[in-house]
């Protein structure tokens, strides 16, 4: 019957999508949302190609390949490709077939379709695109103030969306640093050092916005998730997407990382046109900066500074002044987390 197989793979689903993919460990709710709504189009996919499954775990090569076909139809992206097929993989797992699901590269011809590309090869920053972040939220202020302040800790201090409207910047204020402690991902606190007088003028002003020392830039009429899609919507509305300004709010992720590597090293990134420095201070930039960001992985920043440019080192560029800035080193969270509480 036709709404059968969504019986099961709802089932399948609540059974298991709580659950990280590898590890031992629960996954975040915006995780299970995405996973479960791309395992349903998947499947939704397989019956309009012609495929009657009514039982989702009875899938099998033909349909991972069918599927693999019918989106480089569509023209997906490498980055959308691998990320469809690494849910199906999980999937695969969770029923009790693992190995199913192959690498994105046993289904093409050309490996190049598939092949994700990790390093900016363009800039993202608003800047760049000649739209001032500031004016930006300026104009938002107007139309909606509690998502205006989450923009403006977006652009200061590298936020993720999630982060942006869970800041209680009282709390968060650990002197020389931000801490960064509530919507993380993977619940993994960070301190995000405050390098320049613009950011500690921003965190003081967030101060003001909010109504108690324990407040957070989220309306506080609005649950977290409403919050959340909240924020999405005025982005849509302003025009702050792809389609529309040609930019995306995590484009002021973009922005807040290359200037952040501008005020270590003294050069602008490679994404951004810089020439080479030495790589010991391009490396230890970079290390500082996907702390800042939240990543665990130094290769992250290369999504957002460009590939290291390996050609040799240029001398008195400015990576001098760059490698002196990097000597002193940011609190640690733990550190930060005291300070906060005092």
């Amino acid at each position: 019957m036709e709404g059968n197989w969504k019986t099961i793979l709802a089932d399948i689903l609540g059974e298991h999508n709580h659950r990280h993919g590898r590890r031992d460990k629960a996954v975040s709710a915006l995780t299970i949302q995405q996973r479960g709504d791309r395992l349903f189009d998947c499947f939704e996919q397989l019956r309009e190609l012609g495929f009657r499954l009514d039982d989702p775990r009875h899938i099998a090569e033909r349909h991972v390949q069918a599927l693999v076909d019918h989106w480089l139809a569509l023209k997906h992206s490498p980055a959308t490709i691998q990320t469809k097929l690494s849910h199906l993989r999980v999937f695969a797992g969770w029923i009790g077939k693992p190995g199913l699901v192959k690498p994105a590269v046993e289904y093409v011809t050309d490996p190049a379709e598939v092949k994700r590309v990790y390093a900016a090869r363009t800039d993202a920053s608003w800047t760049t695109k000649s739209i001032d972040p500031e004016a930006v939220i300026a104009h938002l202020r107007a139309f909606d103030p509690y998502v205006a302040n989450q923009q403006l800790a977006q652009l200061h201090f590298g936020l993720r969306v999630k982060e942006a409207v869970m800041l209680r910047p009282w709390r968060a204020d650990a002197g020389a640093a931000l801490l960064v402690d509530d919507g993380t991902k993977g619940g993994r606190p960070r301190v995000v050092p405050l390098h320049s007088q613009e950011q500690c003028d921003a965190l003081n002003y967030l101060k003001t916005q909010v109504r108690t020392r324990n407040g957070s830039l989220a309306d506080p009429a609005l649950t977290l998730k409403q919050a959340m899609t909240r924020y999405y919507v005025v982005m849509r509305a302003a025009g702050i997407t792809r389609k529309g300004l040609g930019i995306t709010s995590h484009g002021l992720r973009k922005e807040f990382a290359n200037r952040t590597y501008f005020e270590l090293t003294g050069v602008r990134s490679p994404v951004q046109g810089g020439p080479p420095i030495d790589r010991v201070v391009d490396r230890e930039a970079r290390l500082r900066l996907v702390e800042h960001l939240g990543h665990a992985r130094e290769s992250v920043g290369t999504a957002y500074l460009g590939a290291v440019l390996r050609s040799g080192c240029v001398q008195g560029s400015g990576a001098e002044s760059g490698a002196a800035e990097l000597a002193p080193s940011a609190p640690s969270a733990q550190q930060a987390q005291s300070k906060a509480e005092v």
